[in-house]
């Protein structure tokens, strides 16, 4: 959940990579931590909250960045669905990238078109921590004694 974002250290949020992220996933990035930036920004007087605003706006900016390549090319080459590739001897016959190299691929590189049962309302995972019981000295001794008593 965003709150569990919002604890986190500004260098365990730098130290995260966000490369290699299809348009969709760094749409979702986005839209998660909306929120989030928003109070990064009002806080920025912080040191702490503004290392992450920074971290936030370099995401954003990063998306921003990929939306504008995105939709140039759908507006050079047409949109999915209608989106011809050029061949080998027919040059100007269509998207001339190869691969990952044109973004409606990559985007597609796994494909979220598919309904995997998305749920109305934002759901997460939630994860706890516990502390381990520490043994007192004497439990510490009972049990070495214990185990001399076994071999």
């Amino acid at each position: 959940p965003p709150a569990s974002i919002e604890s986190m250290h500004p260098s365990s949020l730098e130290s995260l990579r966000a490369t290699g992220l299809t348009l969709t996933e760094q749409r979702a990035l986005h839209e998660h931590l909306k929120e989030l930036g928003a109070k990064w920004k009002a806080a920025s007087n912080d040191k702490m909250a503004e290392r992450k605003w920074m971290w936030h706006e370099s995401h954003r900016s990063k998306f921003k960045e990929l939306v504008d390549k995105y939709q140039q090319h759908v507006d050079q080459y047409g949109p999915p669905g209608n989106h011809p590739y050029a061949k080998r001897g027919e040059p100007g016959g269509g998207c001339p990238l190869v691969g990952k190299q044109c973004p409606l691929k990559a985007d597609l590189e796994i494909d979220y078109s598919e309904d995997y049962g998305f749920p109305a309302e934002a759901v997460y995972n939630v994860e706890t921590v516990k502390k381990s019981n520490l043994l007192t000295v004497e439990e510490l001794e009972q049990r070495k004694q214990d185990d001399d008593c076994v071999i």
